[in-house]
């Protein structure tokens, strides 16, 4: 099941949960994740913030630091909602156009998620992850009428929002412009990334497994190429 330790790492993922067949996700585990967030407690490189807007972060986590191993081959995708520099909600994307959310109870009902929602977080998911549609179940009357409210209309038993309802005008608008500290880190980054394939090559290669060892040589001067090109700069 999806869940957090908190303060530590993050046991269990989204794709253990489809693995499953497991469709909802647990308030309490979100919750989590908003703790952990406001404590500042993920490890480093474990989180990639990316500040939408004044009230929405994305924020990319890892279930533990990608330097380490795990059952993970990528990040999950959150966003988190602030209010005076603190999480008080979060969105789950799900990554197969399927979507879950939860507010702390004290900011419930006062406009601060469907406005996230509808201002920057659709715009988001559907500009940037090219959806044509996003869906979400719904387990009461009310919670029904809040769909709707958001632009999601009834398909079977789940609600559904269609990319024609949502407007991405301003979405590139939201997006972070490299810094000279952030292209520096990439840089960094990239070069001890391109150095550890090398390595792995060079071990291959004595093993005589020259075919993929050639590949992961060529990957690794590729990356370091990258991590020295110019273009990383106008980012």
């Amino acid at each position: 099941m999806f869940s957090g330790k908190f303060g530590l790492y993050l046991h269990g993922s989204k794709r253990v949960m489809q693995a499953l067949g497991v469709l909802a996700v647990k308030t309490s585990e979100l919750n989590n994740y908003i703790d952990i967030y406001n404590l500042g407690a993920f490890c480093t490189n474990q989180i990639v913030e990316t500040k939408l807007s004044a009230t929405v972060v994305l924020a990319d986590i890892w279930e533990k630091p990608p330097i380490e191993i795990q059952d993970a081959t990528s990040s999950e995708r959150f966003f988190f909602i602030i209010e005076k520099n603190e999480a008080i909600g979060i969105v789950l994307d799900m990554g197969v156009s399927d979507i879950h959310w939860f507010m702390k109870p004290a900011w419930r009902k006062k406009g601060k998620l469907c406005n996230a929602l509808k201002e920057v977080i659709f715009p988001y998911l559907f500009n940037k992850k090219g959806y044509e549609s996003l869906e979400t179940q719904f387990n009461s009357e009310e919670n029904k009428k809040y769909l709707e409210r958001l632009g999601f209309v009834l398909s079977k038993d789940k609600m559904k929002l269609y990319a024609e309802n949502v407007s991405t005008s301003k979405v590139d608008e939201m997006l972070n412009k490299l810094s000279s500290d952030d292209v520096e880190i990439i840089r960094r980054d990239l070069a001890i990334a391109a150095n550890l394939i090398i390595s792995v090559s060079d071990r291959l290669k004595s093993c005589g497994k020259n075919s993929l060892s050639e590949y992961l040589s060529d990957l690794g001067r590729e990356l370091h190429e990258e991590a020295s090109h110019e273009i990383l700069n106008s980012k």
